[in-house]
């Protein structure tokens, strides 16, 4: 279980100096040699990397120049996550998604083979688009409707980003079928819960977690659960379609806004493969990752780009042995099904 892995691997992690991750881009080739096939590498470690944009930031100049500024570090990031094969999640906001469809004009868009940023990313940067919101802010439908008229196909949009993990009324609201409010026909059933989120950024234990799983419930309070009961870990029977994938230690100390028992958020994924290999990690279940990086990284990706560039290198070894495999949110239901029987693992 979740609480047994950390404290096994805290002294080791303490030791760990060299592997490293917690990115938002990369550059070099990738010419890598085919994965190991090997059956201990049949049981992989799934990385998704994710970065949300929130409210304000690029809002706070007036116009478009803020907007047009945070867009081209935006594309400098997809430049370095495409280079090493990743697979990029951008979660975007009401506001951010409004700024793309002010602004990307006839000539913006010529950056980005006429285009807007969205569409670009989607169509030739490898990267999928979630509407990352807050239900006191905006409504989630609205915004995945507000980015499908940018042009991104309903059918991959499909994973909500921020999710509350103590809020009961949004989970009944995303069971039953999220109705928009600027768009009251349109209902959305989510398939994959990301990037967990409660006031002040307090997360369950459970978000730390490794695999994936489908609730009973989110809980009222985080760690408290409904009536003394933790609703979030209980595994419901896998007929819901709406499933949280772990992310495991998404932050570091190195480059993360909260204290972390990883130096870096790679060395989570390291420890993960070397405890699948050696058994520690019961074989034949499904092992999730996910590297958050913030909108705040990308505006100074100055500072960061080197460390991002160096952490992708590290991880190298693994993805060229197969035990690592990046893939983006959407895929991982598919995955889970085909290859996991949908068996609940919370790591």
């Amino acid at each position: 279980m979740h609480n047994q892995f950390i404290i096994r691997n805290l002294f080791r992690v303490l030791l760990a100096t060299t592997v490293s991750f917690f990115i938002c881009g990369c550059s070099g080739n990738n010419n890598d040699t085919t994965p190991v096939t090997d059956d201990v590498y049949d049981n992989p470690v799934y990385v998704t990397v994710g970065t949300h944009i929130e409210y304000g930031l690029i809002f706070n100049k007036t116009g478009c120049a803020g907007y047009l500024e945070f867009r081209s570090k935006l594309l400098t990031a997809a430049n370095l996550f495409n280079a090493y094969g990743v697979k990029w999640n951008l979660q975007v906001s009401g506001p951010f998604a409004e700024k793309v469809s002010v602004c990307d004009n006839s000539e913006v868009v010529e950056t980005t083979g006429g285009e807007n940023l969205l569409m670009y990313l989607y169509n030739t940067k490898n990267t999928m688009i979630d509407p990352h919101a807050h239900e006191d802010t905006e409504n989630y439908t609205d915004l995945r409707m507000a980015i499908h008229g940018l042009g991104i196909p309903l059918n991959d949009l499909t994973v909500v980003g921020g999710f509350e993990s103590g809020n009961h009324n949004q989970f009944t609201s995303f069971l039953s079928g999220k109705q928009g409010e600027e768009y009251p026909d349109s209902f959305w059933h989510p398939e994959v819960l990301s990037f967990s989120a409660n006031l002040g950024h307090e997360l369950m234990d459970e978000d730390y977690s490794a695999g994936m799983w489908q609730p009973l419930d989110f809980d009222f309070w985080p760690s408290q659960g409904q009536d003394g009961e933790n609703y979030y870990s209980t595994v419901y029977d896998n007929t819901r379609g709406m499933a949280i994938a772990g992310m495991g230690f998404l932050h570091s100390c190195e480059l993360g806004h909260t204290d972390s028992l990883f130096w870096r958020a790679s060395d989570y994924v390291k420890v993960l493969t070397e405890y699948i290999a050696d058994g520690t990690a019961p074989s034949g279940e499904i092992y999730t990752a996910t590297i958050a990086t913030t909108q705040g990284q990308v505006n100074d990706n100055d500072q960061y780009l080197e460390l991002w560039r160096n952490q992708l290198e590290d991880l190298k070894p693994l993805v060229n042995s197969g035990k690592v495999v990046y893939v983006h949110f959407q895929e991982l239901p598919q995955i889970w099904m085909d290859n996991y029987q949908n068996r609940a693992n919370i790591f």
